[in-house]
């Protein structure tokens, strides 16, 4: 009768992913941006400036319109980034969104007042693209609450370049 002994090998820190598969994410993220971004436009201009505006009364509810706007846009945008990174095998899709939301929360609010519309969407993609790309990269930690206390510091450093 062989014996066989079974050797433990160590195991990486983190899951290694492929630069297409990130790559893939990157483009999720910024295709989810400009969804996002469209939808908070879109609930601006056409849902929320004639219900909100329209009537006396309701002077501060129209002052706040744009943020209403953005963070229904930026839920509904992480539903369908949820949705992509499901699609695509991510490891720790929830994570991801969550982090990537809560971090780039007002985003469109800020980006709305600038001058050039172009300048806008490119920010804006450029951003969600590089959010997506950075926390699906940091949660590809093994351990799961070093991977969330990673993207809560990280949440955390991004919260506090875009409200200064």
């Amino acid at each position: 009768m062989a014996s066989s002994r079974v050797v433990d090998q160590p195991s990486p820190i983190m899951f290694n992913m492929r630069l297409t598969e990130l790559l893939k994410v990157v483009g999720i993220g910024a295709t989810i941006g400009l969804i996002s971004y469209l939808i908070f436009v879109i609930l601006d201009k056409y849902v929320f400036t004639p219900s909100l505006c329209g009537t006396s009364g309701l002077e501060q509810r129209c002052a706040n319109k744009e943020s209403f706007a953005s963070s229904i846009a930026l839920v509904i945008g992480a539903f369908g980034g949820l949705f992509a990174l499901v699609q695509q095998r991510v490891y720790r899709p929830l994570l991801i969104v969550i982090l990537t939301t809560l971090s780039l929360w007002n985003v469109p609010l800020i980006a709305s007042g600038a001058s050039s519309l172009v300048w806008v969407v490119a920010l804006i993609v450029i951003l969600f693209g590089l959010a997506y790309g950075a926390f699906t990269w940091l949660v590809q930690v093994r351990n799961l609450y070093l991977a969330a206390t990673l993207g809560i510091v990280l949440l955390i450093v991004l919260r506090l370049v875009f409200s200064s």
